[in-house]
């Protein structure tokens, strides 16, 4: 189930601008923070992302001082953005395969 910023983008085929909600913003940052945490596995179709690290996520919230009421709600928010880039991932992986062949 990908945002409907992720769907605009695609749609557009670019990523100059989207809009972001001002009660999204937080998440947003965390989960660009943690853009260089994806777990990754090599195999036949090369490198593939299979997730973030959840281990890395500790270390923003404390550095940002995020209370820790609100370190759940980021989390889930953190699972929504994550689900929508490894479908997004998914669909750009299988493009490249359909120019190969």
């Amino acid at each position: 189930m990908a945002s409907d910023c992720v769907d605009e983008v695609r749609a557009r085929g670019t990523a100059e601008s989207c809009q972001v909600h001002a009660d999204n913003w937080e998440s947003l940052q965390l989960f660009l923070t943690l853009q260089t945490q994806w777990r990754q596995v090599a195999g036949m179709a090369g490198c593939v992302r299979i997730g973030l690290d959840y281990a890395a996520i500790e270390t923003p919230l404390r550095l940002y001082e995020i209370k820790r009421k609100r370190r759940a709600a980021l989390f889930n928010d953190l699972r929504v953005m994550e689900a929508a880039a490894l479908e997004e991932f998914a669909v750009q992986r299988e493009r490249r395969s359909q120019q190969g062949n």
